[in-house]
């Protein structure tokens, strides 16, 4: 099939419209739902715990201290 290209040029435009609204919906979503918030946080905890477990330097995502070596975690039952 032969497109004109004006047809052509309407379907990219078209595309890039759609695609603009899904990732502008996609990212209000992710910002009211506190994703990156939760995110953050959970990465915070398994590099804390990672830290912990091997007696390394840690520092947060943010890299907002110096790092800090963090105690060593009790299991149950030691």
């Amino acid at each position: 099939m032969n497109e004109s290209l004006f047809t052509v040029i309407e379907h990219h435009v078209t595309f890039a419209g759609v695609l603009s609204m899904f990732i502008a919906v996609g990212r209000y979503w992710l910002k009211e739902r506190d994703v990156y918030k939760r995110v953050k946080s959970r990465l915070n905890d398994l590099w804390w715990g990672r830290c912990a477990e091997r007696q390394e330097g840690y520092t947060p995502v943010e890299n907002g201290m110096a790092p800090v070596v963090p105690p060593i975690p009790h299991r149950h039952g030691d």
